[in-house]
């Protein structure tokens, strides 16, 4: 079997799929592969039962578990960080809008993002103020950072008043208060 595994060449991700499902799983045994996602523990190697398996060199297109954040229940750096900029993203687009005629203090940005994450303290960690600056500046087209004096601004973006679904929950209310009222 190691002959045919070396032999394969380009397919050796189906060999290596078709030997775990079959009748050879035995020599691995559950405690090395559950379900298709290898535990934290379970390391790349052979069982001391199959010594010839540690022959096999670990293929490229498999990524290595043990770096690639693909344990069950364990992320990576890379991962949480791009998580992170996600949200910080998704946050930008809803409490800024592009406009190329105003500016926004960059003070303002920064303790609005900071009041909006203050029990998210991975993201917070994650980005510092220079960073949600210039991330600001490739979300939104035409955005830049600049001094005026002592003001430091980002130009090209406004404040966003309220989300449509606020302002027509605030006319019910106004609608629904004046006919209780007026009743």
């Amino acid at each position: 079997m190691i002959i045919d595994w070396l032999q394969a060449g380009p397919d050796f991700n189906s060999m290596l799929l078709e030997t775990f499902t079959s009748a050879s799983m035995g020599q691995w045994g559950p405690h090395h592969v559950v379900h298709g996602i290898k535990r934290r523990n379970a390391a790349p190697v052979a069982n001391a039962a199959c010594p010839a398996l540690a022959a096999v060199p670990w293929s490229p297109a498999i990524p290595d578990a043990r770096s690639s954040g693909a344990y069950h229940g364990v992320a990576s750096e890379n991962n949480a960080a791009s998580a992170c900029i996600n949200r910080a993203v998704a946050w930008l687009r809803q409490q800024y809008a592009p406009d190329a005629s105003s500016e926004v203090p960059r003070v303002l940005v920064w303790n609005a993002f900071r009041a909006a994450f203050k029990y998210d303290a991975v993201t917070l960690a994650c980005l510092r103020a220079e960073a949600l600056f210039d991330l600001a500046t490739k979300t939104f087209h035409g955005a830049s950072t600049e001094q005026n004096g002592d003001k430091y601004i980002v130009r090209g973006i406004r404040q966003r008043v309220a989300s449509h679904v606020e302002e027509r929950a605030a006319a019910w209310l106004r609608v629904n208060y004046v006919s209780i009222a007026s009743s």
